[in-house]
């Protein structure tokens, strides 16, 4: 597997405005590192790269901003794609880090019950024979916007298993059981009735859902797909075809989980970036129309779904199944939340 940890640059702007009177604040970032830092407030800015400390000012003129450095009499002009993406005078994109929330009213979108047609069509290409089609009834729900970041883990865990690290990149290197321990710690610390209830220890451990909880859990298989389709019938939520503009996937690391634009009811990274662990145990689907159906009684792999940064295309289909032990942590596979 090629890895390549590439200098993240950081960049806090204040009171920064463009033509469209868009504000640009918070952090950018390029490629997840800390080794170089600019703040800006005013026109001014101080800041390190590399080693070596800098200051100096800055002026926006339409989709311009003009940074002169005093320390090296150097001037550099950076491009203002949005409010959330500069592009340096090398061409470099960065990307406002957005700091993920655990207010669920901010974090989470609400998702309408419906009918939808689960699995895919004979002639999709890259299409596995798992994935047999059938109608399948949704009940309502909230889906967290992105999947749960480092620093929502951190929050809550008191530690970051992630390979790649970064605050708003999405956690990996978690196995099922630590995204169901995750569910359970958060619930608790929010006031709400926890969702499982897990017994014995180590690999052997026994996971219960409550039902009629309210706390956070994981999606189903079903409710995945529901969500990441959001109405759509075709291959992935972006029509026939998804592009690297689109979604991470087939790339060299995670990216933030904003990074990319989201489907049509508003979450990100349903198709790349990583795998999402779901609460089904893998299995043939049941024949015939269901209503929140919820996975095979038992197995041995529980299923993760959408794609991720370390695998092709065809897999972050919306219908694409993927399954693994729930013991194990992979670098490409986290998980995302919902509630009642």
């Amino acid at each position: 597997m090629k890895r390549v940890v590439l200098c993240l640059f950081l960049v806090v702007l204040s009171a920064a405005v463009f033509a469209q009177n868009v504000t640009i604040t918070g952090t950018f970032s390029y490629n997840d590192s800390k080794n170089y830092t600019f703040v800006f407030s005013g026109n001014r800015f101080n800041g390190t790269w590399g080693g070596d400390r800098i200051s100096g000012t800055f002026t926006i003129s339409g989709n311009r901003m003009t940074i002169r450095v005093t320390e090296w009499d150097d001037t550099w002009t950076w491009t203002i794609r949005s409010e959330n993406h500069l592009v340096d005078q090398d061409g470099d994109d960065w990307y406002k880090e957005q700091v993920a929330t655990l207010n669920p009213e901010l974090g989470f979108v609400r998702i309408n019950g419906g009918t939808f047609t689960m699995g895919s069509p004979a002639n999709e290409a890259g299409r596995e024979s798992d994935e047999i089609q059938r109608q399948v009834t949704i009940s309502a729900f909230q889906m967290s916007r992105y999947p749960v970041t480092q620093g929502e883990y951190q929050e809550i865990m008191g530690t970051n298993p992630s390979h790649f690290r970064g605050d708003n990149l999405p956690v990996e290197q978690v196995s099922w059981f630590d995204a169901i321990d995750y569910c359970n710690r958060r619930s608790q610390r929010e006031g709400l009735t926890p969702a499982y209830t897990i017994s014995g220890s180590g690999n052997n451990r026994t996971v219960t859902w409550n039902r009629n909880a309210n706390g956070y859990r994981l999606p189903t298989e079903a409710e995945w797909e529901y969500a990441c389709r959001a109405g759509t019938t075709t291959a992935y939520n972006t029509g026939a075809n998804i592009t690297t503009s689109q979604a991470n996937f087939d790339s060299e690391r995670t990216t933030p989980v904003d990074r990319y634009p989201a489907n049509r009811w508003g979450l990100y990274d349903m198709h790349g970036n990583v795998l999402e662990w779901c609460w089904d145990w893998y299995g043939a689907y049941a024949s015939g129309a269901q209503t929140n159906p919820t996975g095979a009684v038992s197995g041995d792999n529980r299923v993760i779904r959408g794609g991720s940064w370390h695998i092709s295309v065809g897999l972050t289909r919306s219908a694409s199944r993927v399954h693994s032990y729930p013991s194990l942590r992979y670098d490409f596979v986290g998980f995302r939340l919902l509630r009642p």
